[in-house]
């Protein structure tokens, strides 16, 4: 900065004089100067003149001066941008190289993993992975060994052929080898020099042995699937970078293995599955949620006389014999069960239940035979029946006719008195047994449209005594405006006298018993309740048998014949309808029946 100034100021001096000495010539040339002035102007010409020289050579002088300095200073600042360029461009030249190996590492992966995804088969592809491997990571020699649930072996890849002993030796592995390390402790390692690492076993056998190697498992979900085992015949040919690449490789082998055995496990059971369905002598019938059927079996093809796959067609299109069946499990959305003839002719007994995220499904079991065999019970019990009607009413004649003859000891009279009371549970029974056949046969069955409100009314009426003298609660609720039914008048009012009779009986004193009419879609439905002794589960489903009966101590007591509701069920099945029970011990029960109503043109409406 000194320097600078210095420099400047002479400058500055120089010129000063200059313009004074232009100055006073300007002077000399207005004014007229004596001898004097004429002595000061040249002293002062001369100062100029001197001055102005002085400053033109120190201006000339000062680069020549530091000249050697500025190129010293130029040079250092030339090799400090030289080193810096050497730097930057070896700085490049390993992003570069990075840049390249990543890329590789990409590509590996990523073919890798496409070799893997292309196939359903992953175990067929994994002779190239370990190729690949073995190239990628610049191995001699590599192995894949994959393992079942239990850890023993099931198969194995090798990149050399392997000796004759190799099962035995992989065994050894397995157990005390690299190998079995890296199953137990579920994580990829390196040996840098098999000579001085525990874990590496050598054979005798060996030929050229391995001095580095490194292993990875195939983990998934917390089981090991297998392994992979690189090696080298060099020591320290292997790093964390290349540990890492098959890492990677090995967590998406182990995703497609997993995928492979998912896959061939569904396909096994599906095709269980397939030979089971093609096989069962029931028809099974699939449909969705919209009622389109997604599968049906051989059985059922044959059952429906379809000759072309009905697959994708509406039920109701296709199959129309099971279509009202369906629209009232899907009403209902529970399970529902009931007979219907195929068009082979034969009668199938279909339980039609929900299956979430599929639809419905239906299985249909052939019970045309056990029709037939209840067919021909029916007519012998039904002969039978009607043949004992004379004996036993002479048993009856002859029972009143003892009392006549003469007197009787008390004793007499009390036998007397239990040959009347079996001769009449005897008459009863053969009545039911009569009344059935001719339901079952169709006998006084004559149909035409009815109020079942009305018939419900008379019945509760017929039966309001009994229910008093027992001291019962006995309600009844009807609808308005129900619609009408197409059915027997004095069939339905025997069902509802049936149901609430019973009701009455099972119900003890105190208790109530509520009886209602109503309309839910398109049916008309009857239900009685009681908070009698209620039913077991077990009991529920024979309740509509035949002949069957309750059977515990609070029931003993009271007198049936075990027809009653199987009357009932015929009954109602004859006019199209339903009936069913829900009850729990100790908890009263609630019987039902619902029966399909009439439209306006007469006909019955599909509920």
């Amino acid at each position: 900065m000194v320097s600078w100034l210095r420099d400047r100021g002479i400058f500055l001096l120089a010129m000063a004089f200059l313009l004074v000495f232009l100055g006073l010539i300007l002077l000399a040339a207005l004014g007229n100067w004596g001898p004097e002035g004429l002595i000061l102007l040249s002293l002062a010409s001369l100062a100029g003149v001197g001055a102005f020289t002085l400053a033109l050579l120190r201006l000339a002088y000062v680069p020549s001066r530091n000249w050697g300095r500025e190129v010293r200073l130029r040079q250092a600042e030339f090799e400090q941008a030289r080193e810096r360029i050497l730097e930057l461009t070896q700085e490049l030249r390993r992003k570069a190289d990075q840049l390249t190996a990543e890329r590789d590492r990409a590509e590996f992966l990523r073919q890798s993993f496409a070799e893997l995804a292309s196939s359903l088969q992953p175990h067929q592809v994994l002779d190239g992975i370990l190729s690949r491997a073995i190239r990628a990571t610049g191995a001699r020699w590599g192995s894949i060994l994959l393992l079942d649930e239990e850890g023993r072996l099931t198969r194995s890849f090798f990149s050399r052929p392997a000796e004759r002993s190799a099962n035995r030796r992989t065994a050894k592995i397995l157990d005390q080898g690299l190998a079995g390390w890296v199953v137990r402790h579920r994580r990829g390692c390196i040996i840098y020099d098999t000579a001085h690492d525990p874990r590496w076993l050598s054979f005798p056998e060996d030929r050229e042995p391995s001095r580095s190697a490194m292993a990875v498992p195939f983990v998934r979900r917390e089981r090991v699937l297998g392994v992979m085992v690189l090696t080298h015949n060099v020591p320290y040919q292997f790093g964390e970078g290349q540990l890492s690449l098959l890492q990677e490789l090995a967590q998406q082998a182990a995703i497609c293995l997993e995928n492979a055995d998912l896959y061939i496990t569904a396909e096994n059971e599906r095709r269980k599955l397939a030979a089971i369905l093609e096989g069962t002598a029931d028809a099974v019938v699939v449909t969705d949620p919209a009622g389109r059927i997604a599968l049906l079996n051989r059985a059922a093809e044959r059952a429906f006389g379809l000759s072309t796959s009905a697959t994708g067609r509406p039920i109701a299109e296709a199959l129309p014999a099971l279509s009202p069946l369906f629209s009232r499990a899907v009403g209902s959305g529970e399970t529902v069960t009931g007979e219907l003839t195929t068009p082979d002719g034969r009668v199938r007994f279909c339980s039609l239940s929900p299956v979430p995220e599929v639809g419905w499904v239906s299985i249909l079991q052939d019970i045309t035979y056990l029709k037939e065999l209840d067919r021909m019970k029916s007519e012998f019990v039904s002969t039978v029946s009607h043949d004992l009607r004379s004996p036993l009413t002479a048993v009856r004649g002859y029972a009143d006719l003892l009392a006549v003859l003469g007197p009787l000891t008390e004793e007499q009279q009390d036998a007397v008195e239990r040959i009347r009371r079996a001769v009449e549970q005897m008459n009863e029974l053969i009545s039911d047994l009569l009344d059935l056949g001719k339901i079952e046969a169709g006998i006084e069955m004559e149909m035409a449209p009815c109020s079942l409100a009305e018939v419900v009314l008379e019945a509760v009426e017929t039966l309001s005594p009994r229910a008093a003298e027992k001291g019962l609660n006995l309600t009844v609720e009807v609808g308005r405006d129900l619609p009408s039914v197409r059915g027997n008048a004095g069939r339905l009012r025997q069902v509802v006298v049936n149901l609430v009779d019973n009701a009455i009986k099972y119900t003890p004193s105190g208790g109530s018993v509520r009886v209602r009419l109503d309309r839910n879609e398109g049916e008309v439905i009857f239900s009685v309740s009681d908070t009698g002794i209620g039913i077991a589960p077990e009991d529920q489903k024979m309740l509509f048998q035949k002949f069957y009966r309750v059977r515990t101590p609070q029931t003993d007591a009271i007198s049936g014949t075990g027809l009653g509701l199987a009357i009932c069920r015929s009954i109602v099945e004859q006019h199209g309808g339903r009936i069913w029970v829900r009850s729990a011990p100790g908890e009263g029960s609630t019987f039902s029946f619902a029966l399909p109503i009439l439209s306006e043109e007469g006909e019955q409406v599909a509920g």
